[in-house]
């Protein structure tokens, strides 16, 4: 269970660094798990998202589960020369859920539990 606590804590600060990376200032994250799943949901207020910057999320969200990843995610943290790991956290969890309405983005990630 700690691996899956550290593990859960590192995605949100990826995607954080970044939203903040592309100036984001208004992120609600909730945390939603049962033995079977954890669900992370990001919901950006007033968000001025690009279609190229949602298709970059996508494209990189939508990388398959990568086992080997997961459990070493650790140590490829920071190799790359970018301040964030979008497509690491995209081999981490096993699907997501993207949705823009009006001004408001709602990312919503799942990781199942091993």
């Amino acid at each position: 269970m700690k691996d899956i606590i550290k593990k859960t804590t590192r995605i949100i600060d990826e995607i954080l660094i970044y939203f903040i990376h592309n100036g984001i200032k208004d992120v609600d994250i909730k945390i939603r798990s049962d033995l079977k799943q954890i669900k992370i949901i990001f919901e950006i207020s007033d968000v001025k998202i690009f279609r190229d910057d949602l298709e970059e999320i996508e494209r990189y969200l939508s990388l398959p589960y990568q086992c080997d990843i997961d459990e070493y995610f650790w140590q490829l943290n920071g190799i790359q020369e970018q301040d964030f790991n979008l497509e690491l956290v995209g081999m981490m969890i096993n699907s997501y859920v993207i949705s823009k309405n009006n001004n408001k983005l709602i990312l919503e990630l799942i990781k199942n539990i091993d």
